[in-house]
C-alpha cells in the first residue's frame, strides 16, 4: 500500500464534516477500495483516541488540552466557545459588549515569556502591516491579567478551503478563481516583505459568499534586504515552524525562505484542490491527475488531465519546482499567470513561441476584428490601443488569418544578406511592419484598415508621430473600399489631429484636435473611440494650461465609463489636480481609484502601486507631503514585486517617491531615486530617448538641490543636448535642463557656458511654445539677467518683470515671484514692492497656501520696519516646505547678513 497516498487521503476525510466526508469515501471506494477501507479504519480508530490528537493535520507542535472556559474574560473580550486549538494555544470566538463576534487567539502560558513575544508580535506585527480584503483583520490586541498575550482578528465564519470546494461543488474555474483571490493577499503580504510560511487549506476559509480569507500569521516572516528570511530563535528553540506536507524543500532543508517558498505552497494547495491528492515528487502536476480528481469537481480524469497537458500542467510545474530559482519568484506573479490561464493569455511561464502567442490570441478573439490589433500589439510588447469591432461576422475568421500570417512575415522576415543572432528590437518589428501593412494592396481592406490603425495607435505610443501619422494617412486611404462605418473617416481626421498636436504641441493644434474630435463624435463614433479620444484631450488640456477644458472632458469621460472605471478615474484625477481650487475633488477621485483598485485587484496589483501612485501625487500638490511619501512608499513596494526588474512604471512611481524625498529635505535620497529612475529609462528606451534625456535632466535638478554642482551641470548639459535634438530648444523639458545648466554653471563661475544655452534677454517668444511654458522661458531669461554686470542687470530687471505681470497661471506667478526675488536681492526695492502689490490678488485667487507664504516673506523682505525675527520665523517656514535653496530663502539670507544683530 501507498502509505503516502493513504496519508493524504485521511488528511483530506479528516477536514470533512460528515456528509462532505461521506460523498469523499464514496469516491476513493470507487477508484481505490484497498486505501479507502483503510481511511475508514483510521477515522473509526480516530474517534476512540484521545481528543488531543483530533487536530494532528495542522499542529506545529504537539496538541493539548484546552487552556480556558467559556464565560471567561480576557480584556474586553468575553470568551463564547473554542473554534480550534494547536500545538501554540487556541482560538476562542468571543465578543465585547455591543460589537460583532470576533476570534481571539492566545498562546498557552507552559511557553516561555520571550517565546510568547515573538510569535504573538510576530503576528501582531505582520497582519498590522498587511491590509487586504481576502486577510482576516487584525482588529486589537493585549495581555490578560495572567500575562497571556492575545490578538483579536476578524471572526470568518465559512469552511476550510477544500471543504468549501468539494461542498459548493465548484467547477475547475471556480476553484482557480478562489485560489487567485488568495495569491493576491499572499502578494499583499509579500509586498510588505512578509512571507507566510505556513499557507494550506486549513489556514484559508472560504465565506458563505464564496470569498477566502487566509489565516495565521503566527509564523510568518520578515524579508531582509535581499528578499530572504533567515530562521529565528524561535525557530531555533521550537523546530521549523511549517506544515510538512505544504512546506517547500528549503524549508524541509532548514535553509532560508522566501518570497518562492510560498508560491511552493499555494502550488501544494491548487494541486490538492484539483486534483484531490498532493504533488507526487516525480510527477507534480498532470501524472497526478490520471488517477484522482478531487471531490466535489465535476470533472472527470480524462478530461481534467487534457486539461492539464498546456497551460495548467506549466503553471503548476513552475509552482512547485523543487529550487526556488525555478518558481516563480513571488506570489503576484504566480497570481499574474493564474489569471492569464483564466482569460486566456499567454503565461509568462510559457516557453516563448511566436506559434503559442498567435495560438492564444486567435482563439481568444476569433470573432471579433480587434484580433488584428491584440494580435500584433501582444507579440511585439506594446501597451494600448483603440479601434472598432466589425459588424460583419463572417469576414472574421479570413482577418484574424491574415493578421497571423502578417506577424508570422513580421517576426520572420530579414533583409536580403541579413544574418544576425539577435533577435529584432521593438522599433525595427514596429517599422517593418508598418512598411508591409503600406504595401500590401491585395489584402482584404477591412483587415489592412484595422491593422495600420493598431499600428499607429502602437507608434503613439512608442512617441513615432511621424511614422503614426504615415499609417493613419495610409488608412484613410481605404475607409472607402472598406465596410468600415460612414463615422470612421472622420475619426481617422480626429486621429490625425491628435498626432499632428504631439508633433507641434500648442493651442492652435489642441483646438483643431478637438474640433475634428467633435466631428468624429457628430458623425456617430462609437463610446470606445471616444474614450480614447478623451484620455488624450485631458492630457492635451493639462499641457496646454487649459484647467476648465480639461475638466470638462474629464466630467464627459466619468459619463460614458462605468462609474468605476479606474482608468477613467485616474485620468479623472490629471484633470482636477490642475488647479489649486479642485484638488479636494481630485482627492477623492484618486482615493475612490485606489479603494477600486483594492477590491479588484488586490492590494499586490501593478494597478494598486498606480493608484497609489496618482494619490500620493495629488497629496504632494496639495501641500501634504507625509501622506504623500506613505502612499509613494507603498505604491513603490507594490511595483518592485508587481512589476518586472527595470519596468518603465517602476521608474514613473520611483519619480513620484523622488519630488517627495526633496520636499522632505531628504535631498541624498532623492538624487539616489533619480539614478534608479535614469538607470531604468537607459536599459528601457535607451541612453539617446526622451525618456532618458528627460530623466537626466531631472537627476541634475536633484544634485543641483544637493550641492553637487559639477556633476549637476554635467547632466544639464547632457540632457540639453539631447532634448534639444529630440523635441527643439522651445520644448518645455528643453527649457528646464537649460535652467538647470545654467544655475548650476553660475555657482561655478563658468559664465560664458551658460550663456551659451540662454535665450537672449531681448528674444521673442519662440513660435508654436505653449503657453504653460512661458514661465519656463522667462525663468530662462531672469537666469540670462543674473549673468549680466551688475549695472545691465538693474537695467533689465523692470522689463522683465511688466511682461511676467501679464502672464497668468499658477507656475506663471511662481516665475514672477523669482523675479521680485532678484530684484529685491538687486536693492530695487520700490520694484518688489509695487510688483507684489499687483501679484498678491494672484495668489490669493489661487487659493495657494505655499505661495501665500512666500508673498509673505516677500513682503517681510521689501517693508521699511525690518523685523529680524519676522523674517526668520517667515523663512523657517518657506525653507522647511521648498529646501534651502528656494530663491525666497536665499533672498531672505542675503537681506539678514546685511542687518545689524539685535
Amino acid at each position: 500500500m501507498n502509505w503516502r497516498e493513504l496519508d493524504q487521503h485521511f488528511d483530506a476525510a479528516l477536514l470533512l464534516e460528515a456528509a462532505a466526508r461521506a460523498d469523499y469515501l464514496a469516491t476513493l471506494q470507487l477508484q481505490n477500495p484497498q486505501t479507502a477501507a483503510r481511511v475508514v479504519e483510521l477515522l473509526a480508530a480516530l474517534e476512540q483516541s484521545s481528543p488531543l490528537d483530533a487536530k494532528i493535520e495542522i499542529r506545529l507542535e504537539p496538541s493539548f488540552a484546552g487552556i480556558r472556559a467559556a464565560g471567561e474574560y480576557l480584556g474586553n473580550y468575553q470568551l463564547q466557545r473554542l473554534l480550534g486549538q494547536g500545538g501554540m494555544g487556541e482560538v476562542w470566538l468571543a465578543q465585547a459588549s455591543g460589537k460583532p463576534p470576533v476570534a481571539l487567539k492566545l498562546i498557552r502560558s507552559e511557553f516561555s515569556a520571550r517565546v510568547l513575544g515573538q510569535r504573538l508580535a510576530r503576528e501582531r506585527d505582520a497582519m498590522a502591516r498587511v491590509s487586504h480584503p481576502n486577510i482576516a483583520k487584525l482588529l486589537d490586541s493585549g495581555i490578560s491579567t495572567d500575562g497571556t498575550p492575545y490578538l483579536v482578528i476578524e471572526y470568518v465564519e465559512g469552511d476550510a478551503l477544500l471543504v468549501a470546494a468539494s461542498r459548493q461543488r465548484l467547477g475547475l474555474r471556480a476553484r482557480i478563481e478562489t485560489l487567485l483571490k488568495v495569491a493576491h493577499a499572499v502578494a499583499a503580504a509579500q509586498a510588505q516583505l512578509i512571507v507566510h510560511r505556513d499557507i494550506k487549506p486549513a489556514n484559508i476559509l472560504v465565506m458563505p459568499n464564496g470569498e477566502p480569507k487566509l489565516l495565521d500569521f503566527g509564523i510568518a516572516k520578515a524579508l531582509d534586504a535581499s528578499g530572504f528570511a533567515e530562521s529565528s530563535t524561535l525557530t531555533h528553540v521550537h523546530g521549523g515552524a511549517m506544515t510538512p506536507a505544504y512546506a517547500a524543500p528549503e524549508q524541509h532543508a532548514g535553509r532560508a525562505v522566501s518570497t518562492a517558498s510560498d508560491v511552493y505552497s499555494l502550488g501544494v494547495v491548487l494541486h490538492e484542490l484539483l486534483l484531490g491528492t498532493r504533488p507526487n515528487a516525480s510527477a507534480p502536476s498532470r501524472l497526478a491527475a490520471l488517477g484522482a480528481v478531487a471531490p466535489g469537481l465535476a470533472l472527470s480524469p480524462r478530461k481534467l488531465s487534457s486539461a492539464l497537458r498546456g497551460d495548467l500542467d506549466v503553471l503548476l510545474t513552475t509552482a512547485l519546482a523543487h529550487e526556488p530559482s525555478q518558481r516563480y519568484p513571488n506570489a503576484a506573479a504566480f497570481a499574474q499567470d493564474l489569471h492569464a490561464y483564466l482569460s486566456g493569455t499567454p503565461l509568462h511561464a510559457q516557453p516563448e513561441s511566436l506559434r503559442y502567442r498567435v495560438r492564444k490570441l486567435v482563439q481568444r478573439h476569433w470573432a471579433v476584428s480587434s484580433a488584428l490589433a491584440l494580435a500584433f500589439l501582444a507579440v511585439i510588447g506594446a501597451s494600448a490601443w483603440a479601434w472598432q469591432e466589425r459588424a460583419v461576422a463572417k469576414r472574421e475568421a479570413a482577418r484574424a488569418l491574415y493578421v497571423q500570417r502578417f506577424i508570422e512575415s513580421v517576426m520572420s522576415s530579414t533583409l536580403p544578406g541579413e544574418v544576425r543572432d539577435d533577435p529584432p528590437s521593438t522599433a525595427e518589428l514596429l517599422a517593418r511592419g508598418g512598411e508591409l501593412a503600406l504595401q500590401d494592396r491585395s489584402a482584404d481592406p477591412d483587415a489592412r484598415l484595422a491593422l495600420l490603425q493598431s499600428l499607429a495607435m502602437i507608434q503613439r505610443e512608442h512617441r513615432a508621430y511621424a511614422q503614426a501619422d504615415q499609417l493613419l494617412a495610409g488608412a484613410q486611404q481605404l475607409v472607402a473600399k472598406s465596410h468600415a462605418p460612414a463615422w470612421q473617416m472622420q475619426a481617422l481626421a480626429a486621429d490625425r489631429a491628435a498626432v499632428a498636436y504631439h508633433l507641434q504641441t500648442s493651442s492652435e493644434t489642441r483646438k483643431r484636435f478637438e474640433q475634428a474630435y467633435q466631428r468624429a463624435v457628430a458623425a456617430g463614433a462609437d463610446r470606445a473611440w471616444q474614450v480614447d479620444g478623451l484620455r488624450v484631450l485631458i492630457t492635451a488640456a493639462v499641457d496646454d494650461d487649459d484647467g476648465e477644458a480639461a475638466r470638462t472632458h474629464a466630467e464627459r469621460l466619468l459619463a460614458l465609463t462605468d462609474q468605476n472605471d479606474i482608468g477613467a478615474l485616474t485620468q479623472a484625477v490629471v484633470a482636477y489636480t490642475f488647479d489649486q481650487q479642485f484638488r479636494t475633488r481630485a482627492l477623492e477621485l484618486a482615493q475612490l481609484a485606489l479603494q477600486e483598485s483594492r477590491l479588484r485587484f488586490g492590494e499586490a496589483h501593478a494597478q494598486t502601486a498606480y493608484a497609489a501612485m496618482r494619490l500620493g501625487n495629488v497629496l504632494r500638490i496639495k501641500g501634504d507631503i507625509d501622506a504623500a511619501a506613505d502612499q509613494l512608499e507603498l505604491a513603490v513596494r507594490v511595483a518592485r514585486v508587481a512589476y518586472p526588474h527595470q519596468h518603465p512604471q517602476l521608474a514613473r512611481i520611483l519619480e513620484e517617491l523622488a519630488r517627495v524625498r526633496a520636499r522632505q529635505q531628504r535631498i541624498h535620497e532623492s538624487t539616489h531615486l533619480w539614478r534608479e529612475v535614469l538607470a531604468i529609462r537607459v536599459a528601457h528606451d535607451g541612453v539617446d530617448s526622451f525618456a532618458a534625456a528627460r530623466s537626466t535632466s531631472f537627476l541634475a535638478a536633484a544634485l543641483l538641490r544637493e550641492g553637487d554642482y559639477a556633476q549637476a551641470a554635467t547632466f544639464a548639459l547632457q540632457s540639453h543636448a539631447r532634448l534639444s535634438a529630440l523635441v527643439g530648444a522651445s520644448n518645455a523639458q528643453t527649457m528646464d535642463a537649460a535652467s538647470y545648466a545654467s544655475a548650476a554653471l553660475l555657482e561655478l563661475g563658468r559664465h560664458s557656458e551658460a550663456i551659451a544655452i540662454l535665450p537672449a534677454l531681448d528674444a521673442p517668444m519662440p513660435s508654436g511654445i505653449e503657453p504653460n511654458a512661458h514661465w519656463r522661458f522667462r525663468e530662462l531669461q531672469l537666469a540670462h539677467i543674473q549673468h549680466l554686470p551688475p549695472a545691465q542687470r538693474v537695467a533689465a530687471l523692470p522689463g522683465l518683470i511688466r511682461s511676467q505681470l501679464s502672464s497668468v497661471g499658477r507656475d506663471n506667478t511662481l516665475a514672477l515671484l523669482n523675479a521680485i526675488a532678484t530684484a529685491i536681492d538687486n536693492h530695487l526695492v520700490v520694484l518688489a514692492r509695487e510688483a507684489l502689490i499687483q501679484a498678491k490678488p494672484r495668489v490669493l485667487s489661487d487659493d495657494s497656501t505655499q505661495q501665500s507664504e512666500i508673498v509673505a516673506l516677500l513682503e517681510l523682505l521689501v517693508s521699511s520696519n525690518l523685523d529680524r525675527v519676522a523674517i526668520q520665523a517667515a523663512r523657517a517656514v518657506v525653507a522647511k516646505r521648498r529646501g534651502e535653496r528656494h530663491f525666497a530663502v536665499r533672498s531672505a539670507d542675503k537681506l539678514l547678513q546685511s542687518l545689524p544683530q539685535q
